[in-house]
């Protein structure tokens, strides 16, 4: 039933930890996958050795624990919109929260560019939901002036209608939707 179907739950990025909950966790079932979409350099820590560190700094483990909670908030929004919303307003939160964690300004322009490359295929796995049907709702978002397409980079040009699409369902504000933000660290991005 599940054969060759994948959900993207989260972007992991420079200075992100993946597979926390196992280091953490009494039993070594494997909770976490990762495909790489570019080269990257990973750093790779032995549960034992994990469990020193900790012993030694509990301060490392209040930072884990934080993690899991940053991981819990994420997913339950993210879950929230997944389950409740139709395709078009997945679309747009995911657009937004991709906005709220990788826009900035373009240069000379008053749109947004969303800097991570994204396939519509990778899209429709963050959303749980078909490439062709992602691929209608970024068809339409385009036709409607709301955002432009060019070689795999979504630029937002009307960043108002797009904010006013999302807040109609779920209005969280930028930081809400801010993955993984330093501990104590409020700021947002220019324009949200």
């Amino acid at each position: 039933m599940f054969e060759d179907k994948e959900i993207i739950y989260g972007v992991a990025f420079p200075g992100h930890v993946v597979g926390e909950i196992e280091a953490i966790h009494y039993d070594d079932y494997r909770i976490a996958s990762i495909a790489a979409m570019e080269t990257v350099h990973t750093w790779y820590l032995k549960k034992q050795d994990f469990q020193t560190i900790l012993d030694e700094y509990p301060s490392v483990l209040r930072r884990c624990y934080w993690l899991l909670v940053e991981s819990i908030r994420i997913l339950n929004r993210k879950a929230q919109y997944i389950s409740f919303l139709d395709t078009r307003l997945k679309t747009a939160n995911l657009i937004y929260d991709l906005y709220c964690n990788l826009g900035r300004k373009a240069e000379g322009e008053s749109a947004y560019i969303i800097g991570y490359k994204l396939t519509h295929h990778v899209i429709a796995n963050m959303l749980g939901v078909t490439r062709e049907s992602v691929s209608k709702v970024l068809k339409d978002f385009q036709d409607e002036g709301i955002i432009s397409i060019e070689q795999k980079t979504i630029k937002i040009v009307d960043l108002p209608t797009l904010r006013s699409i999302c807040d109609r369902v779920c209005s969280h504000s930028p930081d809400q939707r801010r993955w993984y933000t330093k501990a104590g660290d409020n700021s947002i991005i220019d324009g949200a």
